[in-house]
């Protein structure tokens, strides 16, 4: 089996701090059964999402490679996808992360498909056994347990906005999620973003006014407080990456001072040496993984294109520009990589079967600290 959990880690980190500290979570949007497009439920006001198209990256030209490989060293990969997620691989449309009100907890997804799915494989899949509930008028499914199952904030639940669309998140999450509205004007600091989302294979955007990301104020960390704070002064403040032939990553800060421009200049200078010290970190497991005896060819080939990647990324981060305008920051930087290849490599590691986790795609609970399993 790839050990590729490593290469996922430093993938996602990496990805974190080019967009200023971002972690996946709860989501928000209105559940309404009369969306089409996934897309729809994603708040032009909110805080934040993560948007991938990820049947047109994998089906495509670019990742024709990947794919054959990928069926040479697990011909029945596609098969086992299915089960476990309750999709057929080749039906996988968009996969839709939303950042919700708290910076805690496990990740809304919001996943459609270009084929109606069977809802009641698709939950067996996702929860195993369940039963349902209603909240507000709508009927959802939470995931039951023979045993003490995981505290309510972890119990994984499921909302089938249509045949095509789906909803997963925690119980308390699903709820909030449900109670939400769909923004019909479209109008918010994520407007721009959610157009080019439409169009383009991956699309980050984050608002960093919102709930989110001023709820990291609460927990900032020794590593964190020469960066976070600076960064989340910002208002308005929002960062985009897009990812198509390269990936584009647009930072527009504005402050309501000089002084506070200055410190949020040198937090930018202080992120961009701490993600270029991530990138060493990374370079430092992906040489010992290489170093691993009994590597498949199919490890071999994707560590390869892991290590290719990374260096690319460093190249790109060490190339990020800084223009400082009256109250306002402006931050770019580019990346040479195409999109196929930072989803690929980033989602490697979570495709491949893992025999040894019991728990579906979607649908592990994380432990807390303060919690038991």
């Amino acid at each position: 089996m790839l050990r590729l959990r490593f290469v996922t880690a430093a993938f996602r980190h990496l990805l974190a701090l080019l967009i200023l500290a971002c972690f996946p979570l709860p989501g928000f949007g209105g559940a309404d059964e009369t969306v089409s497009d996934s897309l729809d439920l994603v708040p032009a006001k909110g805080s934040g999402f993560v948007s991938a198209r990820f049947g047109e990256l994998y089906r495509g030209e670019a990742a024709k490679e990947f794919r054959e490989r990928l069926l040479k060293a697990q011909p029945d990969f596609p098969k086992q996808f299915a089960k476990e997620v309750g999709i057929e691989l080749d039906d996988l449309d968009r996969v839709t992360i939303l950042f919700g009100d708290s910076a805690e907890g496990p990740p809304i997804l919001i996943v459609s498909a270009s084929k109606a799915f069977d809802k009641d494989k698709l939950r067996e899949a996702i929860l195993r056994k369940s039963e349902e509930k209603k909240h507000g008028g709508k009927t959802y499914y939470a995931r039951t347990y023979d045993k003490k199952g995981p505290p309510p904030r972890y119990t994984p639940a499921l909302y089938f906005v249509s045949d095509r669309i789906f909803v997963q998140a925690t119980v308390p999450n699903m709820e909030q999620f449900l109670d939400r509205k769909v923004d019909k004007t479209g109008k918010g600091p994520l407007r721009a973003a959610l157009k080019r989302a439409a169009k383009e294979p991956l699309v980050v955007a984050l608002n960093l006014p919102g709930p989110f990301f001023q709820s990291l104020k609460k927990n900032v960390g020794e590593k964190d407080k020469e960066t976070l704070p600076a960064l989340l002064a910002a208002k308005p403040g929002v960062v985009t990456l897009v990812a198509n032939k390269d990936i584009r990553v647009k930072g527009h800060l504005t402050y309501a001072d000089k002084d506070g421009m200055v410190q949020g200049e040198i937090a930018l200078k202080n992120l961009q040496k701490m993600t270029l010290a991530q990138i060493a970190k990374g370079r430092e497991e992906l040489a010992k993984e290489l170093k691993r005896e009994k590597l498949s060819e199919f490890e071999q080939w994707l560590l390869g294109r892991a290590s290719d990647f990374i260096e690319k990324v460093e190249t790109g981060v060490k190339g990020a520009r800084v223009e400082a305008k009256d109250k306002e920051l402006l931050a770019s930087l580019t990346i040479k990589v195409p999109a196929t290849d930072g989803l690929l490599i980033g989602v490697a590691g979570l495709l491949l079967p893992r025999p040894s986790v019991k728990e579906p795609p979607f649908s592990k609970p994380s432990k807390s600290k303060s919690e038991g399993p």
